[in-house]
């Protein structure tokens, strides 16, 4: 597959070009692995999507479903800043029409009643932990971490389990580095 840099973030517009490789300036680069490996998701279908929610996605992350649909970044490691720990993605849910748990869809109906209103999964780590970015609110557009382990069964959800990771998707994409570092 041949390789394209690119610049994402800020108002930078939307390329139609399937691009593997996130440039960040100096040697940061963060290439995206199982591209469109689902096939290319249309606007139309981000639309619907968006709709279900009653939100828009952020620009950066719309930009970067357009461009990859999903797929798994490498380097793939990212801190967990207030408790001292890392996790690394393990992929970012694609959308697409095959039955299949691997599926931003399945995912949205999944966690539901398990994540905080304002949040939706967009990732997994190796560990079944949720990444998730803020669709509605003061912090629309942050990733979160949603830790599977400390949920609290039967009650409603909280933030008790989740911890703010960065301020924007692009933000999480600068942050990811790799695990000998």
């Amino acid at each position: 597959m041949r390789q394209v840099r690119a610049e994402i973030g800020g108002d930078a517009p939307c390329r139609k070009h399937y691009k593997v490789l996130f440039h960040f300036g100096g040697s940061l680069e963060v290439k995206i692995e199982r591209s469109q490996e689902y096939g290319p998701v249309s606007e139309g279908e981000i639309g619907i999507v968006e709709a279900f929610l009653g939100s828009n996605f952020p620009k950066d992350y719309r930009c970067f479903m357009l461009e990859h649909n999903g797929g798994t970044p490498f380097p793939d490691m990212f801190k967990i800043p207030s408790e001292g720990d890392s996790s690394l993605v393990d992929s970012f849910y694609p959308i697409h029409s095959k039955r299949s748990t691997h599926n931003l869809i399945w995912c949205l109906k999944e966690y539901s009643d398990r994540i905080p209103n304002e949040l939706i999964a967009i990732g997994q780590d190796p560990g079944g932990n949720q990444i998730c970015i803020a669709i509605s609110g003061k912090n629309y557009g942050s990733i979160y971490f949603w830790d599977h382990e400390l949920e609290c069964d039967g009650e409603p959800p909280s933030y008790v389990n989740v911890y703010f990771i960065s301020s924007s998707f692009t933000e999480f994409l600068r942050c990811l580095s790799k695990c000998d570092e």
